[in-house]
């Protein structure tokens, strides 16, 4: 029986950190390039998500509001997945597959955030006509985005194991 109980806690851990890391990458991603501009001659700027929520006007709409806040809810859900794994990691099953759960719903929020800012970008990008080809998303939305898919993953393999590792 001592045997199982390892088995379960490494499994435990292997997924915690399987959120933790995905959580650094939604972190990661934050601060860096979110946006670039390179029109030669005129302008050669680049904008991290954390730049973006931090001098950006007050949002008009819905979009624009998605696009301002996604690295500040980013930001916060990621703090968060890295927190309660590790809280969670020395305690019963059940409470572990609480904190593994609310992987799910955190990142879901933020890749809702991520995905309205990509999309907001990429309608900006558009209406700048032929300035357009010189405006380009950076990778750090693309790394927050994945960060998110990860800890989304990571919180649904880890309910599915710690469930059928309570059974044994």
């Amino acid at each position: 029986m001592a045997k199982l109980s390892v088995i379960v806690m490494d499994n435990r851990r292997l997924l915690n950190l399987i959120i933790v890391v995905a959580a650094v990458i939604m972190l990661i991603g934050v601060y860096t390039t979110w946006m670039s501009v390179d029109i030669p001659g005129l302008a050669d700027e680049s904008l991290t998500g954390w730049e973006i929520y931090d001098d950006t006007e007050e949002p008009e709409d819905f979009d624009e509001t998605c696009a301002k806040y996604a690295p500040l809810v980013t930001l916060i859900f990621a703090i968060l997945l890295i927190l309660v794994p590790i809280a969670t990691m020395f305690i019963s099953n059940t409470v572990a597959k609480i904190g593994s759960a609310l992987a799910i719903p955190f990142s879901i929020v933020s890749l809702f955030f991520l995905i309205k800012t990509y999309m907001y970008i990429k309608d900006k990008i558009d209406e700048a006509g032929i300035f357009g080809d010189y405006i380009e998303i950076g990778f750090g939305l693309y790394l927050s985005m994945v960060g998110c898919i990860v800890a989304i993953v990571g919180g649904f393999i880890a309910i599915f194991v710690l469930k059928n590792d309570s059974k044994i």
